[in-house]
């Protein structure tokens, strides 16, 4: 029995994505594609969590990528589930709209900075609480915001190599590409581009199974030749080593057979004539067991065997002495240290202790771009940092890329007859000694110029005040 093919539909609810989803509803429905959606199949009481992993494994997801999509957790939670499940290339069939901005590094840097503000957000009303026993659940959305911030430029960067048309030829089209491929996957026929086979050498025959056997017969004899040489040579050598201590053992009889009972020492050179052994060989070994005894080089050795006698030595021998070997003695190397520098150091260790005093201005930037027509849920927490550092002429109080918290509690979208609207109130400023430095509450009223929507972008400066005087140590 054929498995039925599972197609859903991820989206953010709002704006244009709401309009795609109609057209396409109606067109799929016209075309008897059975999809699931969460509008009209997540049931009352279902668990959100499940049926978004479900999604996940889904055959084909069909997907409407929005600004509104890049910045919702639970769109992005989907998006992850889908890559978790491998074959992401081939599972999707993506609607990009115009405003989405992915093409290069920076449009998309712009996506992690805002889920590494939304991180570090969170962190920062964690560690404001008393005790760690209340953020269950909490962990989850850390955990969630941080394989986000993770993993965002890679996704993106996959939905950037995909050739997913302008939106405008789909809706002219009313998503005819999008059907038809859809409808392949479905029968099983999408093709497949076969590779580019290259003819470089017409000489050269592809190999046949036969073929092969004949490599492998003629490989199995190489190795066998191979081991029977090596077990030849490794039992020659074994050979001449017996050998060679068979005469070494020959030598040392023949000396000891031939020693004269009253000790009387023999000249080794004269042995040469009793094994075929050359006299070079002989001349080394001599010369190797003189060094041992470290007798002079105008003493001939004396060759004893076990049943002679032992002389007194003191009467014809004379004591030798051991020769001194001299070891190299390593000096320590003295350590020089600078007092001066020492002292310097202890200096710049010394805590900045300044007072910011009421009025105190200031300049900041957004973290990450906004716009009126994003549709943001309000208030909304955004976050600036210090674009200039606040020093005293000598010590710098507040550093560069200090913390500004602020929320929007206005938004209107642009339209045909008016230009979009932000408002904007600062909250405080986080010192580096972890004191939130409250600011003038004046309400930003920002309205862009023309029918356009109010965009507050990184480059945009805006100057704010302290509210009050405080006491800063770090």
């Amino acid at each position: 029995m054929k498995r039925h093919t599972s197609i859903f539909i991820s989206h953010a609810w709002g704006g244009i994505s709401d309009e795609i989803l109609a057209q396409l509803v109606k067109r799929l429905e016209a075309e008897d594609i059975t999809f699931i959606l969460d509008k009209k199949d997540l049931s009352y009481r279902q668990s959100i969590r499940d049926f978004m992993i479900q999604l996940g494994e889904a055959d084909m997801v069909i997907i409407i990528l929005s600004n509104k999509y890049l910045k919702s957790e639970y769109c992005m939670f989907e998006l992850l589930e889908i890559h978790k499940n491998e074959n992401l290339n081939e599972r999707i069939f993506p609607i990009v709209l115009d405003e989405v901005k992915i093409s290069s590094s920076a449009d998309r840097l712009e996506f992690v900075k805002y889920w590494e503000t939304q991180l570090m957000d969170l962190q920062n009303k964690v560690k404001e609480l008393n005790s760690l026993s209340y953020i269950e659940g909490i962990t989850d959305d850390l955990n969630l915001y941080s394989e986000i911030r993770n993993n965002i430029a890679r996704l993106t960067g996959i939905l950037r190599d995909i050739n997913t048309l302008n939106i405008t030829i789909h809706r002219e089209s009313d998503y005819e590409d999008l059907v038809k491929g859809i409808k392949a996957k479905i029968s099983g026929q999408q093709e497949k581009k076969p590779l580019p086979f290259h003819k470089s050498n017409p000489g050269l025959s592809v190999i046949s199974t036969a073929n092969l056997k004949k490599a492998a017969i003629v490989l199995f004899a190489l190795f066998g030749v191979f081991m029977a040489w090596g077990i030849l040579t490794k039992s020659n050598i074994f050979a001449n080593n017996k050998q060679a201590d068979s005469s070494e053992a020959l030598l040392k009889d023949t000396i000891s057979s031939n020693q004269p009972i009253g000790g009387t020492s023999t000249d080794v050179d004269s042995m040469n004539i009793r094994m075929n052994v050359p006299a070079e060989t002989m001349v080394t070994e001599e010369k190797s067991e003189a060094t041992k005894n470290a007798q002079p080089a105008n003493q001939k050795p004396v060759l004893k065997t076990q049943n002679q006698p032992q002389k007194n030595t003191s009467s014809t021998t004379t004591a030798i002495p051991e020769k001194i070997v001299e070891k190299e003695i390593v000096e320590p190397v003295p350590v020089f240290t600078n007092p001066e520098k020492e002292k310097s150091s202890e200096i710049n260790k010394t805590k900045v202790s300044a007072t910011i005093t009421k009025g105190t201005e200031l300049q900041v930037k957004i973290s990450t771009a906004i716009s009126s027509d994003e549709g943001m849920t309000l208030p909304r927490r955004v976050t600036f940092l210090l674009s200039k550092p606040l020093t005293d002429g000598k010590n710098t109080i507040l550093p560069a890329g200090s913390l500004v918290s602020a929320n929007v509690t206005l938004a209107k979208p642009s339209n045909y007859k008016r230009p979009g609207v932000i408002d904007l109130v600062f909250e405080y400023l986080k010192a580096p000694d972890g004191q939130k430095i409250m600011l003038q509450t004046n309400e930003f009223h920002l309205i862009a110029k023309g029918e356009i929507p109010m965009e507050i972008t990184t480059q945009s400066t805006y100057k704010i005040k302290t509210s009050s005087t405080i006491q800063i140590q770090y």
